[in-house]
């Protein structure tokens, strides 16, 4: 899966969905190398910033996940 072209908007799209379907801490990571090349790429730090907002949305959804998975492994034992 790519953006659809160059254009930054696409690109931003792009980068949201690719966070919204992480589904482990090293995606996030890997998905985090994405901001920072859009970032260079386009140099515009107000959507920048959009995506740094949304990768903590997503970070602290993620780590909720984690938590509950890492309480059962507890629990068992």
């Amino acid at each position: 899966m790519a953006a659809q072209s160059d254009n930054k908007y696409d690109v931003y799209n792009w980068i949201i969905k690719v966070y919204d379907s992480c589904e482990s801490v090293s995606q996030m990571l890997t998905t985090e190398r994405l901001i920072r090349n859009f970032r260079n790429m386009y140099d515009d730090y107000i959507l920048y910033g959009k995506l740094q907002d949304h990768y903590w949305e997503v970070s602290e959804r993620l780590q909720q996940k984690v938590d509950k998975k890492t309480r059962k492994q507890l629990l068992k034992g």
